[in-house]
Parts: C-alpha cells; sequence; structure tokens
C-alpha cells in the first residue's frame, strides 16, 4: 500500500514539475522585450564603360522602407544575416584572354560608406570572394563571406540610415577587361531588434 501511494505521489510531484515548467515558458513568451524586424535591401549599381580591375557604387536611404521607418524609434540594435551578389548585366566583354566562362575574379569585396551628412568617414568592409568565377557571379546571387564590419556598420543605420555599398572588382586571371556596361545586383538581409514596448 506504502509503495502505490509513494507511485502516485512521485506522478503528482512529476506533474507540477512539468506544469510549473509549462507556465513559465508561456510567461517568458508573453513577457518578451523584443522582436526582429526583418529587412532585405535590394540596391542595383550600374558601371557604363568599366576597366577591370574597377569600382562602382549603389546607394540607398532606409527611411524609404516601412519596415525600418514604421519601427526606427523602437530599434536598439541589430545584425546582418546575409549579403549577396549577383551580376546581372555585361554587355561587351573584352578579355586579355578566355572566353566569359573561364574568367576568374581574384577578389570581389563590397565595402559601405555612411552619407556624408553623419560625418562617418569610416569605410566598413561587408564581406568579400576570393578566386570566384565571373560566370558563377552571373548565373545566381551568392552570399559573400561577411567581415566584422557588417554588424558595426548596422548599429549605425539607426543614425545614419542613408548608405552607398561599393562593388570593388578586382583584377581576373586572365588580365584588364572592359566593358561597355556591367550591372550589379545587391541584397543585404538586415535583422533589427526592436523594443515591443
Amino acid at each position: 500500500m506504502s509503495t502505490s501511494l509513494n507511485v502516485l505521489r512521485t506522478a503528482l510531484l512529476a506533474g507540477a514539475t512539468l506544469m510549473s515548467l509549462l507556465i513559465t515558458s508561456c510567461d517568458s513568451i508573453i513577457d518578451a522585450s523584443s522582436i526582429d524586424v526583418p529587412i532585405v535591401v535590394n540596391i542595383s549599381g550600374d558601371a557604363v564603360n568599366p576597366s577591370i580591375p574597377s569600382s562602382n557604387d549603389a546607394c540607398t536611404d532606409l527611411t524609404t522602407q516601412s519596415a525600418f521607418s514604421d519601427n526606427v524609434a523602437r530599434i536598439r540594435g541589430g545584425r546582418v544575416s546575409d549579403v549577396t551578389l549577383r551580376i546581372t548585366d555585361f554587355t561587351n566583354p573584352t578579355f586579355t584572354s578566355g572566353t566569359l566562362r573561364t574568367q576568374v575574379f581574384s577578389r570581389v569585396s563590397l565595402t559601405l560608406q555612411f552619407d556624408q551628412q553623419y560625418g562617418d568617414t569610416r569605410v566598413y568592409t561587408l564581406g568579400e570572394f576570393t578566386n570566384v568565377s565571373l560566370a558563377d557571379l552571373m548565373r545566381q546571387p551568392r552570399s559573400l563571406v561577411l567581415h566584422g564590419d557588417a554588424n558595426d556598420a548596422i548599429g549605425k543605420m539607426i543614425s545614419q540610415p542613408k548608405f552607398c555599398v561599393t562593388v570593388n572588382y578586382g583584377s581576373l586571371a586572365s588580365g584588364p577587361a572592359s566593358a561597355d556596361y556591367i550591372r550589379a545586383a545587391l541584397a543585404m538581409t538586415l535583422a533589427f531588434e526592436a523594443r515591443t514596448l
């Protein structure tokens, strides 16, 4: 008889503990003080008659994005979760040797600089590729290897929402090249942390 009571008592205690854990979990969800506000910033950068190596800029203003402007007063930080690059147009290229399919960039990097009105002259390196195929960059968007500067930059976007991203095309393995026109499509996936209250 006492063994049955002990088993019953143990079962009741386990049930009470489980109930307590469930209630605590629900309270922590209800009391969450912040949410992630995801924003994808799409920018395109164009260059006419570029010679490679080359650089071209693409600028944006986050206040034109409702997800940012609707939440900016509550944002208290954030992080960059992804930066992708795709070359969408490369018109009439001329290479030192080889074809478009055989070209390999020694390096392609993306840097960010805030509008001069903020007085922040630092150049932030977002990320880069090394030894990347031109054909691969034209086929589909590719994620860059992110640099530590990327999250430093997002921390400043709250008060400095206007910025330009520069695509820096390094040399091609075959030597210098030129084209009539090049366009790059950039996508930055940002996750801002906003207070719920």
